[in-house]
């Protein structure tokens, strides 16, 4: 729904629903700019809805109608999003890039849930081909060595710079790595749930 350019748009012209159930009046919070420019005006209006669905573990369909002159719907202009909610916490997609390594890279994975600060251990471990323990890193004790300084929901990035527990770099050869994580007294699902390889090129 657009504005006429000199007013912002209504929430009362819209009529939204959340898995078929109408949202009251004031569910819809207008983003508005401090100072308005002839190009804001100019911008379809946006609306913000933060919905709680913490605790909800499903699909959501969310549809939006624009209502016309006298409260008529607009169906041609309805909108409709499917979209799928997570509570229970997994760890997804744990991969370093670049990979092959030469002296640093970045473990990248994916934090998917309603509450990061319900998980009591995450540890990425670095082992040799034999097995030893190459490199611990503890992400709870120590959270600021990842980039956003803790874990959180979403995307989290974890660099390496190719050394060992002691400082020494490693040297050139197959590493395996594995992360260990546990929420609640129980170890959350990671990733394929095996161990993964980087490569180190000296």
């Amino acid at each position: 729904l657009r504005g006429n350019g000199r007013a912002p748009a209504d929430s009362a012209r819209l009529r939204v629903s959340l898995d078929g159930v109408p949202l009251p009046a004031g569910a819809l919070t207008p983003v508005r700019a401090a100072k308005r420019s002839p190009e804001d005006r100019a911008r379809p209006p946006r609306f913000t809805f933060r919905p709680d669905l913490a605790e909800r573990d499903t699909v959501h369909t969310l549809h939006v109608v624009p209502l016309g002159p006298g409260g008529q719907p607009i169906d041609a202009a309805a909108y409709r999003l499917h979209f799928r909610t997570q509570a229970a916490l997994e760890v997804e997609s744990v991969y370093p890039y670049p990979n092959p390594m030469s002296r640093h890279t970045r473990f990248a994975f994916r934090l998917l849930g309603a509450d990061a600060s319900r998980i009591e251990d995450f540890r990425l471990r670095i082992y040799s081909l034999t097995g030893r323990l190459v490199r611990t890193f503890d992400l709870i004790e120590e959270p600021g060595l990842l980039e956003a300084g803790a874990l959180r929901i979403g995307w989290n990035k974890l660099a390496w710079d190719g050394r060992d527990a002691d400082g020494d770099p490693v040297a050139t050869g197959v590493y395996l790595y594995r992360v260990f994580a546990r929420a609640e007294g129980r170890p959350l699902p990671v990733g394929q749930g095996g161990v993964e390889k980087i490569v180190v090129l000296r």
